[in-house]
């Protein structure tokens, strides 16, 4: 596993970091966001809308690691570890996009190991 857990910052609140990379979740108004991009940039290079179920973003926060971790393994340079990766769904939340769910699902078909967020966390991520 190359990303490791981080301290939040005011943009992500459940974060993992890898070299100048960084994955984390978003709240915003109406649920959460899985969002990745550069350690310090204003931009984001993937910025999945997941609604606000917990089931959902977990699964994405899982899918988006795994597929970045993949391709880290094949030594893709960290300029060009995003691309091909849909920066957002059409259709909001993401899970009501068909178009965005067969694209991003062509990815990684592996079995993935599941990331548990600990119960009394939810109320840290969406503290803003």
């Amino acid at each position: 596993m190359y990303f490791k857990g981080a301290k939040p910052t005011s943009n992500l609140r459940f974060r993992f970091t890898y070299k100048t990379l960084e994955v984390g979740i978003y709240p915003v108004l109406y649920g959460f966001r899985v969002r990745a991009g550069t350690i310090g940039e204003p931009i984001c290079h993937v910025d999945w809308c997941c609604g606000d179920s917990h089931a959902t973003v977990q699964v994405y926060l899982q899918l988006l690691i795994e597929i970045l971790e993949a391709r880290i393994a094949q030594e893709i340079p960290l300029s060009h570890l995003f691309e091909g990766i849909p920066i957002a769904s059409r259709v909001k939340p993401l899970v009501n996009d068909v178009e965005f769910l067969t694209n991003i699902l062509e990815f990684d078909r592996r079995e993935m190991d599941a990331i548990l967020i600990p119960p009394g966390t939810w109320q840290d991520i969406t503290a803003m």
